[in-house]
């Protein structure tokens, strides 16, 4: 395959041939290589002849099919782009030049990477059931879905990783590697959130109120990582427990945590308890609980 133009940063990239995935050097983004449509002369020719062009329609669109492919040997996205989109105002459902206009899209370095992405998954979006596509084609589906989470992954905003992320399971609901990429960025969210907690347990005790952002966090990640929600409920029976700690600004937000939490979150549960030397535990609670609380 032709040098790529990394999703995230637009460095180049230059895939081997013999792995399905590599990393860019410089950001160290994930990068699914999938190679782009290149079965033209046959196929494609047939769909424009059954599309009812005119000859010398379809031989200008064989001619566009042509010069596109060069220029993606080329790695000039750009202009492979630009020729997609010519063919596509003449055949707008051939689907071999969606997707792959759409994988241009993602390699231009036009705009922001969100831009890019979001722009390559309304490409991406057709009429066609997945399991109507050829191999090929559900293959550029998926490496699409795949580099928009890994973009996704190195974002430092939790909210912004997590615009990524909708954008590709809008695209592909299941997808082994994506999904394990997507788990283990909350996984790492998940460590960073006990962390702060068990910190601000530590030097503040029973006066601790978490920030908004905090809950924020909690309730955005706990449709992606069930031990996020585990943890919210942990909070959300601290924030009961101890309401004078709680700071009234903070109490107007539980009640939205609460309703997200209660869709993710295991049965068995958590809550925090002080002992009398200022020990912390832990002891059991339930789901039901959860339910009844109330945050006067």
């Amino acid at each position: 395959m032709s040098a790529l133009n990394c999703p995230s940063c637009g460095a180049g990239v230059s895939p081997d041939g013999s792995a399905s995935y590599v990393v860019c050097d410089y950001c160290g983004v994930s990068i699914s290589v999938a190679e782009f449509f290149k079965e033209g002369s046959t196929n494609t020719l047939q769909y424009f002849a059954d599309a009812g062009l005119s000859e010398e329609e379809t031989k200008a669109i064989a001619r566009l099919s042509e010069n596109a492919m060069l220029f993606i040997e080329a790695s000039d996205y750009r202009k492979a782009k630009q020729t997609f989109e010519q063919i596509l105002t003449l055949a707008p459902s051939h689907l071999p030049s969606r997707f792959n206009l759409a994988l241009c899209e993602l390699y231009s370095g036009e705009g922001s990477p969100l831009e890019r992405a979001k722009a390559s998954v309304n490409l991406s979006k057709v009429s066609a059931k997945d399991h109507q596509m050829i191999p090929q084609i559900f293959a550029q589906k998926e490496s699409i879905a795949y580099n928009i989470a890994s973009i996704g992954f190195k974002q430092e905003n939790v909210f912004d990783a997590i615009n990524f992320f909708q954008l590709s399971l809008s695209l592909v609901d299941r997808h082994t590697e994506r999904d394990k990429l997507i788990a283990d960025f909350f996984a790492g969210i998940l460590q960073k959130c006990k962390k702060t907690m068990d910190n601000e347990f530590a030097s503040k005790g029973k006066k601790y109120s978490p920030n908004r952002t905090f809950l924020e966090i909690l309730q955005a990640g706990a449709p992606y990582c069930s031990d996020l929600a585990d943890l919210g409920a942990t909070l959300l029976f601290y924030a009961r427990d101890f309401p004078a700690a709680i700071n009234n600004k903070i109490k107007e937000c539980l009640t939205t945590l609460q309703q997200i939490v209660l869709q993710y979150c295991r049965n068995e549960l958590t809550r925090i308890q002080f002992g009398i030397l200022g020990g912390i535990k832990m002891t059991s609670a339930n789901n039901a609980e959860l339910t009844r609380l109330t945050f006067p």
